[in-house]
């Protein structure tokens, strides 16, 4: 275990609060220092054709040091930026049994399981002719209003991470969803709410449940069919918490697809 993961799964006041280490997670930073060391190569080359042009008037040189040093300036400029953006990102993360520890900006901070007010959720995946990638994207937001954003730019093992957490959460998040959904109470997920009684409403507009056809998560959208044939649908990663939204109205969660395409 790294040595910054294995500060904060020591820590004896961390244990104290959160039980015992279960996994530790580092985040990576994509070898920042060859990509540096290229960028200023390709500045210092861009430079040195460029002298040689104006030392020597060969212009087949300017275009060559054009783009060598164009080059170097843009991804110089993205390395700042990724070293920027890694001091006020997560640098590691340790799930513990009751929650979870992180450090950012050489701060430790914690969540309990308790805390975990809702998760966000959203994935989109990006097609080209030879590759597909996916962009994972989570946001938990705790009970305090405290937002924290955790993606695969970060941690390689992002869906390992974002499941358990996911796990852990809604475990403790259900019980009463599922008390107040039972009771007839309206339960809100953002731009859905949803009552055993009256229906389902998307911004606010409502349908009874004698009317749902179909409700299901594809592509990244929740969407509902009716039995004349309309369909309404809404962005998976508008929807807080959408698989305990899944879980109340009976969709099966081996079947949801988050991933907008």
């Amino acid at each position: 275990m790294n040595n910054t993961v294995a500060q904060i799964a020591s820590g004896f006041t961390i244990e104290g609060i959160l039980g015992p280490a279960v996994k530790g997670y580092l985040a990576r930073r994509d070898n920042l220092r060859g990509m540096f060391i290229f960028s200023l190569g390709a500045l210092i080359v861009g430079t040195a054709l460029a002298i040689l042009f104006y030392i020597g008037e060969t212009f087949y040189l300017m275009p060559i040091s054009l783009i060598a040093f164009g080059l170097g300036a843009a991804l110089l400029g993205l390395n700042i930026r990724a070293q920027v953006l890694g001091r006020t990102t997560l640098q590691a993360l340790v799930l513990y049994r009751d929650g979870f520890a992180y450090q950012c900006n050489g701060r430790i901070d914690t969540c309990s399981w308790l805390e975990v007010a809702s998760i966000i959720s959203r994935e989109e995946v990006d097609v080209t002719e030879n590759h597909r990638y996916t962009a994972y994207l989570y946001t938990l937001i705790k009970t305090n209003g405290e937002r924290i954003d955790l993606e695969a730019n970060q941690f390689a093992e992002i869906v390992e991470i974002i499941g358990r957490i996911k796990q852990n959460a809604y475990a403790t998040l259900m019980p009463p969803l599922r008390d107040r959904y039972k009771s007839g109470q309206s339960v809100s997920f953002g731009p859905v709410t949803i009552s055993q009684r009256s229906g389902i409403q998307i911004h606010g507009k409502p349908f009874a449940w004698s009317n749902v056809f179909d409700i299901k998560v594809e592509k990244g959208r929740l969407v509902i069919t009716t039995h004349d044939n309309h369909f309404v649908n809404v962005r998976a990663c508008m929807i807080p918490n959408i698989e305990l939204l899944c879980q109340l109205v009976g969709v099966d969660l081996g079947s949801i697809d988050l991933a907008y395409s």
